[in-house]
């Protein structure tokens, strides 16, 4: 978090800049937010779970999210409101389902909240390339795969339909 917060003042003059961790900690925003999400579903589990620790676990859950909004990614949030809508459900917690539901419709019915709410057409095609290529790279070696960094050395060798963060 601590990092993440100097970076986000040090490129605050960058109006669509997406923290990442500084020194590179993370290979991209979305690996970030991701790892925080699942951060946050644990603490949030925990919370649940017990009385003992309580408020740590809740200011942790408070840092991973806004750590996940600085580094702007839409699936993070996805897969947080996935996380907390199952465990709510399981813990039979309706209320707090019901308040989670009103939280979703207004980040659509107010998108200034999260910014990057109105890009998700365009990063939900750009995901659908990455996972043609996916495919197609499974079909050249479906039993075994490819190994570690598979998509870096595919793309390399065949190409494929999206650039991204992993062949660089």
């Amino acid at each position: 978090f601590f990092t993440v917060f100097i970076e986000k003042l040090s490129k605050s003059h960058l109006p669509n800049y997406r923290c990442e961790g500084l020194f590179k900690w993370f290979f991209n925003s979305n690996y970030m937010c991701s790892l925080m999400a699942m951060m946050a579903i644990v603490c949030l589990y925990k919370t649940l779970m017990t009385q003992k620790g309580k408020p740590f676990y809740i200011l942790t859950m408070a840092i991973c999210i806004v750590t996940m909004y600085f580094g702007g990614s839409i699936f993070g949030f996805v897969e947080l409101l996935v996380g907390i809508f199952a465990l709510l459900i399981l813990f039979k917690k309706r209320k707090a389902v019901i308040f989670s539901l009103f939280a979703v419709l207004m980040l659509y019915l107010v998108p200034d909240i999260f910014p990057r709410i109105l890009e998700s057409n365009s990063t939900t095609n750009n995901r659908i390339l990455i996972w043609d290529s996916a495919i197609r790279f499974i079909k050249i070696n479906p039993l075994f795969g490819h190994g570690f960094l598979s998509y870096e050395h595919l793309h390399q060798l065949y190409g494929s339909l999206w650039e991204n963060a992993h062949h660089t």
